[in-house]
């Protein structure tokens, strides 16, 4: 009840005020919280397609972009970081690989037409758009690892209308290309290993739902899949066994209990609270240390 002059269990003018500047603040502090969603894939588009964007919706500015577009072009000719995976099959750690049969595609312009949407991605800068290649950098939104994306399509003999398409996409250094010499200090550590994660594919695999969502079909073959789809420091996932989460909620709040005004009774158990705490999202914190 809105106050009757302060009468009849109402409630007074300065209560109101109150109750009305908390309701602004919490409105306030949830909209200026930042919004993080997977890979950064449709984020509002403020920013040019060229822009570099932070996992925050900030773009990259500075000397960070300096560095990150003038080194680009050599990073992604040269490709230190797939010098020695080249020589030794057994380290394809920081590259990926699919085949995919699209059937019915008379032609190779809806599909490339379809790719040429992933400039509307965040952080993918389209360069090259042929009659039958398509070509495509992400940069990471963290320290700008460079990534580049190829597509190359070719006719299935004596299969109808049907094509294939021969889908990579690998890092090309060790180096971020926000750090300066960036080229150089890739080429003198490409025989160190490193893993990708998981971007990789996860590039290959937004262009598959982009062509998807256009309305072609497509079976896809993975070859090569990459690093670990996960860096372990990502928010882990919360356990399918209902009872499990059942033991951890008791756990933590018989802990709480014990622990008195610190910890409530009704506190999380660790395991728990490091889940409602997370850690660097997927795309900031999607790199093993040192090089991704």
């Amino acid at each position: 009840r809105v106050g009757d002059g302060g009468g009849g269990g109402g409630v007074s003018p300065s209560a109101q005020r109150h109750a009305v500047a908390e309701n602004l603040n919490a409105s306030e502090m949830a909209r200026s919280r930042p919004v993080r969603t997977h890979a950064l894939a449709h984020l509002p588009n403020t920013y040019p397609e060229t822009a570099i964007i932070r996992t925050s919706g900030k773009a990259v500015g500075g000397l960070s972009l300096t560095l990150s577009k003038c080194q680009a072009p050599c990073h992604e000719q040269l490709r230190p970081g797939q010098w020695c995976p080249t020589l030794f099959v057994c380290c394809k750690l920081n590259s990926a690989e699919q085949v995919w049969t699209m059937a019915d595609t008379t032609s190779f312009r809806p599909i490339i037409g379809a790719l040429k949407g992933a400039s509307t991605l965040t952080n993918f800068h389209v360069q090259q758009t042929g009659t039958d290649k398509f070509s495509s950098r992400y940069f990471t939104p963290r320290c700008q690892w460079m990534d580049v994306i190829e597509v190359k399509l070719e006719r299935i003999a004596g299969a109808g209308g049907s094509s294939r398409a021969r889908v990579t996409s690998k890092s090309t250094g060790m180096c971020p290309t926000c750090c300066p010499g960036s080229v150089v200090l890739s080429m003198l550590f490409c025989w160190f290993p490193y893993d990708d994660c998981g971007k990789n594919h996860e590039h290959i695999q937004q262009l598959k739902e982009l062509l998807e969502g256009n309305g072609i079909e497509i079976d896809a073959v993975i070859i090569n899949k990459g690093g670990s789809t996960a860096a372990p420091w990502t928010n882990p996932p919360m356990p399918k066994d209902t009872d499990r989460r059942k033991s951890q909620w008791s756990a933590g709040a018989g802990a709480g209990a014990g622990a008195g005004a610190g910890a409530g009774a009704g506190g999380l158990a660790p395991s728990a609270q490091a889940m409602d705490r997370g850690g660097p999202t997927e795309g900031e914190g999607g790199r093993r240390p040192p090089a991704r």
